[in-house]
């Protein structure tokens, strides 16, 4: 018996072993987000949804100003501004930083709830997501977020077949899809209609959310200079955000006294190449990271 329970100790032993050795392997092709989770703190941080997760590209600022910024965006469900986005800003934020780069990037989307209350936090739709799920996001290999997020599916650690995404070891979520004008047209077409049907009936301004947004600008002064910048949109998607929030601007307003600048790419005379007329190809993405640093340069030189 005591051989046994011996031999049956030992062959457990291998096995968990051989399978975090196989979770050890989790890269950039895993899913969408684990890269971001396994990381050290960062000095400098691109934050917001998943326009700026795949819209801003970190090169840039790494050329223009030294900065080795990291995309720590996520999606809409995700990384909303909320208790739960302030509270992991405020793990990966390194807390010796002191001349960071901060990009937040704002839409009606991102302080929006889609609960019956839009400021009952405790029901969150991120509480139940990733960031609200792993406590710990500076470790790699990160056992807890692969065996809390993956669902099961560790085939994914070692072989899948989407090749379309690739997130970088700076968390900028490269997309490689058909861009041909019937692919672009029909995912236009999809996107605008969701967000048209389903999305602007459920979602609501959330004052809580607006707050968390204002907490997370007041955490990253003390760490650098902080620029708010709401990412180009197809012009439909434009409307529709105007119907959801036609107040967008005067909401964010008291905010913007409290940071380095405000930009508006939708107001700039630019033509952008969307993949859905949510998010913006990534060539579209590199010109708009070159806006940004452009931009930040002006606002610096006066």
């Amino acid at each position: 018996m005591k051989r046994f329970i011996l031999l049956v100790s030992a062959f457990s032993f291998c096995t968990l072993f051989i399978f975090g050795l196989l979770l050890a392997r989790a890269d950039g092709y895993t899913d969408e987000f684990y890269i971001r989770f396994t990381t050290p703190q960062k000095s400098s941080m691109i934050l917001g949804t998943s326009r700026a997760a795949q819209g801003v590209p970190c090169q840039e600022f790494k050329k223009r100003f030294g900065k080795d910024m990291f995309n720590f965006a996520f999606t809409v469900y995700h990384s909303s501004y909320s208790p739960t986005y302030l509270e992991s800003v405020r793990k990966k934020l390194d807390p010796q930083s002191k001349d960071g780069l901060f990009i937040l990037t704002v839409d009606p989307w991102s302080i929006s709830s889609i609960t019956e209350d839009p400021n009952d936090s405790l029901h969150f739709r991120e509480l139940d997501l990733s960031l609200g799920k792993t406590k710990y996001i500076n470790l790699k290999p990160n056992y807890f977020y692969l065996l809390n997020n993956l669902n099961g599916a560790f085939h994914k650690v070692i072989w899948t077949n989407n090749k379309n995404t690739f997130l970088h070891d700076d968390g900028w979520l490269e997309v490689n899809i058909d861009m041909d004008s019937v692919s672009v047209a029909n995912r236009t077409k999809t996107k605008i209609a969701s967000y048209r049907e389903n999305s602007l009936p459920l979602f609501h301004f959330s004052s809580v959310r607006l707050r968390c947004l204002e907490q997370i600008i007041a955490l990253l002064e003390a760490h650098g200079e902080v620029y708010l910048v709401r990412l180009p949109v197809h012009p439909e998607m434009l409307e529709i955000e105007q119907q959801l929030m036609p107040d967008f601007e005067s909401k964010i307003s008291d905010l913007v006294d409290n940071t380095s600048g405000y930009l508006d790419i939708n107001k700039l005379d630019e033509t952008f190449v969307f993949t859905d007329g949510n998010h913006l190809h990534k060539d579209s993405g590199f010109r708009t990271s070159e806006i940004i640093a452009d931009w930040i340069t002006n606002e610096n030189s006066h």
